[in-house]
């Protein structure tokens, strides 16, 4: 009996010494650049925002496995006149690829005239050049599939803009207020479903816009407000104009419709003062 005590003891003695050496040597474990957590210089750290400019962009690394960044303007300093932004962009000895324009990136930047976008961008944020007012030319990207809400609006000098097909969707006002801007088509990559309202209210040059031959539906506000439109073919395709579709605009005169057409939603043509029929 007295052995097996002292076997006993002798045994919780080695498990305790066993159990503090491998909390002694988890502790003391040596810490290997990028694994610290709380190291505010690891890049690997989610919460720690990586950004640095070249004096007139601001760039913040948005991966930095892949080494890729987004754009935007620096410190709300906007630039002026010609902006092509970089494909890519040396920093710390490593080469980064611009991915992204931030929300608002460029937002209020009214001195900016023309804006060249590398293909290497994928997203594109809302309102990203929202308010440049005098940009008369600026491109999309290959790399993009979505016109964020808002990316374009109030572009009041933009007159012409060609929408790729790799562009899927478009979202809410895109083009909304881009007051000089007076022909567009709508690319068949992008489905009826995906393309949300007022994406041309307020575009007071707007003569035309030609829709996929998938669309069935006119979304609503498509038209709104554009008094420049004074006469519409609704093409055949289209079975349903969506509400406030044609809404406020006064110098509309003119709907000439197809047998397809099975439903007009309310305030379709609300305050149309000068439609003179819909035949």
């Amino acid at each position: 009996m007295l052995a097996y005590l002292i076997d006993l003891k002798m045994k919780k003695i080695i498990y305790y010494f066993l159990l503090l050496s491998v909390v002694y040597t988890s502790c003391s474990k040596p810490i290997v650049g990028g694994e610290d957590p709380s190291d505010p210089s690891d890049p690997s750290d989610p919460d720690i925002v990586i950004t640095f400019d070249d004096g007139v962009l601001e760039y913040t690394v948005t991966n930095t496995t892949t080494k890729e960044i987004s754009v935007k303007k620096l410190n709300d300093s906007c630039p002026s006149g010609d902006l092509i932004i970089p494909e890519t962009v040396e920093y710390n000895d490593d080469t980064y690829t611009v991915t992204g324009i931030d929300t608002e990136g460029f937002y209020l930047c009214f001195d900016l005239t023309s804006v060249v976008i590398p293909d290497t961008v994928t997203n594109l944020g809302e309102s990203a050049f929202g308010e440049c007012t005098s940009i008369t030319s600026i491109n999309i990207p290959t790399g993009a599939t979505t016109l964020s809400e808002g990316l374009f609006a109030s572009c009041r000098s933009l007159q012409t803009i060609t929408i790729p097909t790799n562009i899927t969707s478009i979202d809410k006002a895109v083009f909304y207020d881009c007051s000089s801007l007076n022909n567009v088509t709508i690319p068949s990559s992008v489905a009826n479903d995906d393309m949300g309202p007022a994406v041309f209210g307020l575009c007071a040059s707007l003569t035309d816009i030609s829709f996929p031959d998938s669309f069935t539906t006119i979304p609503d506000e498509t038209f709104y407000n554009c008094n420049s439109l004074k006469q519409y073919a609704i093409p055949s395709n289209i079975k349903t104009i969506g509400e406030r579709a044609f809404y406020e605009c006064g110098v509309l005169e003119e709907i000439s419709t197809s047998n397809s057409l099975e439903d007009i939603q309310e305030n379709a043509f609300g305050s149309c003062i000068n439609l003179k029929s819909i035949a």
